[in-house]
């Protein structure tokens, strides 16, 4: 049919658009295996768990696992949605061949880029992450020794998150047994005020999409009492997110 102005613009109000700013990170959890969890929770993961979530503030409303995962989730500014593909397969029986679907491929990796804090908490937080895989021997030890797969992948961790113009997530993205397979290079220069990225590369198996239901937000009395003090603290770029990503943070409505 012709185009028509007013059906275009009837259904972009109807559905809306989606945009590339409109999206969140999350990563939780660690990895776990035979003897992993116990080797990694125990030691360096836990400190640096603890100094991301004072780095950005947010000790004092959430802790543990939860706190690395709230400073990601503001940090990670840049991120990809992955795609897939499906190896086609030849077969003729007469006329034209047909594309048979085959195999499913995977983009195995997706990119991200983190605002670092000064003391540089996020990049040391990958970096030991990525001991568990090849060694710690840049700690100054002669450890190079191969991790096992399953203690050093995150399950379903690592989640990228679709938001609507209100800050809800709708849909989610969470990568199957992932981990950091490169910690890019920061270019310094006393001529260059901006500010500090780290870029990481996700390594992945394969993908789970998933929708996500909008929920209905009810802070309680509780939690406000408990974070009033924190709020004020905040740095500028947790202010300045969407208001569903500070109901997720725990910070109260005023």
């Amino acid at each position: 049919m012709a185009f028509d102005i007013n059906s275009f613009s009837g259904e972009m109000a109807r559905n809306g658009i989606a945009k590339f700013s409109d999206f969140e990170v999350e990563v939780t959890g660690t990895p776990v295996g035979a003897g992993g969890a116990s080797r990694i929770n125990s030691g360096i993961i836990d400190g640096l768990i603890n100094a991301a979530a004072s780095a950005v503030g947010l000790g004092g409303i959430i802790g543990g696992a939860a706190s690395v995962s709230q400073s990601l989730s503001f940090r990670i500014d840049l991120a990809q949605w992955p795609g897939r593909s499906i190896t086609n397969i030849d077969y003729m029986d007469y006329g034209a061949p047909y594309k048979v679907g085959g195999k499913t491929n995977y983009g195995n990796s997706v990119a991200i880029t983190i605002i670092c804090s000064p003391s540089l908490v996020e990049r040391e937080f990958f970096s030991a992450w990525q001991d568990l895989i090849g060694g710690d021997h840049r700690n100054g030890s002669k450890n190079f020794n191969l991790g096992y797969y399953d203690e050093y992948v995150c399950g379903q961790g690592f989640q990228i998150f679709q938001l609507d113009p209100n800050g809800n997530r709708t849909k989610v993205i969470k990568l199957v047994d992932s981990y950091p397979s490169a910690i890019g290079d920061m270019s310094y220069g006393w001529g260059n005020s901006e500010v500090v990225r780290l870029p990481i590369t996700m390594s992945y198996r394969y993908y789970i999409e998933e929708d996500v239901p909008v929920p209905l937000i009810n802070p309680t009395l509780e939690n406000i009492a408990s974070t009033v003090n924190a709020v004020k603290n905040l740095p500028a770029q947790i202010k300045g997110r969407s208001r569903a990503a500070l109901d997720r943070a725990g910070v109260p409505r005023f």
